[in-house]
């Protein structure tokens, strides 16, 4: 069984080496910086989360709160 780690925005930004950079981290996570903007003050998980399996970040985010999304 993998451990998929889940991060938010806020906490990878925190990350010595993102360093606060919101450029860096968006291309990184393959979203415009505005998207990034967006869900940094979500700091629950709430409307978004990032994954990291095997130094891959992948960002999702939901639309709604019964949206289902599952983990390829």
């Amino acid at each position: 069984m993998k451990v998929i780690n889940t991060y938010t925005i806020l906490e990878l930004l925190l990350t010595p080496t993102i360093r606060g950079n919101q450029t860096v981290l968006a291309k990184l996570l393959k979203i415009n910086r505005s998207t990034l903007r967006k869900y940094l003050d979500d700091t629950t998980n709430a409307n978004h989360v990032v994954l990291v399996n095997d130094n891959k970040y992948v960002f999702m985010h939901s639309t709604a709160p019964h949206t289902n999304r599952r983990i390829q």
